[in-house]
């Protein structure tokens, strides 16, 4: 409960302490509050610029079936290395890529490595300009052992 309170009040560097620590020493039985303290935890991250360690907290999420807006949009700010205060207002192009892109990690982390990658595919064909779509995609393509696609789509960015 700290951790959360000192994400409420801004005090990022002692809320992520104090929120990892309670998740490796296993304060965190209750699985509500374990996953509260798990999305703020990604939400932290990502305000850290810690990209990778955002996804792999918010993939812990996703891997347990839970879904929800909040969770789409953290996985795709995480994935097109965004930080939260960046997220585009809804209702715009740039939202639409951070959702899709999250939609398509929410997919990867359930190994539809086929399924993320044609929607990958399309959002990229529809915003080709997104450098950080490509990058996202090319490391979707990294991780389904693709390397060559993957160097290709880096050169598109």
């Amino acid at each position: 409960m700290l951790g959360l309170c000192q994400f409420e009040l801004h005090q990022d560097d002692a809320a992520i302490k104090n929120l990892l620590a309670a998740e490796n020493i296993g304060v965190v039985k209750d699985q509500q509050l374990r996953i509260v303290a798990l999305y703020h935890t990604g939400l932290l991250e990502l305000r850290a610029g810690k990209y990778g360690a955002a996804r792999e907290t918010f993939g812990q999420l996703a891997t347990d079936h839970i879904r929800s807006k909040e969770l789409t949009t953290g996985m795709g700010l995480a994935a097109l290395l965004m930080e939260p205060q960046d997220s585009p207002a809804n209702g715009t192009p740039g939202a639409g890529i951070v959702q899709g892109a999250g939609e398509e990690e929410v997919l990867l982390t359930a190994n539809d490595f086929d399924q993320a990658k044609q929607m990958y595919a399309r959002l990229r064909s529809e915003f080709p300009d997104n450098p950080n779509l490509h990058f996202a995609f090319a490391r979707l393509l990294l991780e389904a052992h693709e390397t060559d696609e993957a160097v290709q789509e880096l050169g598109s960015a």
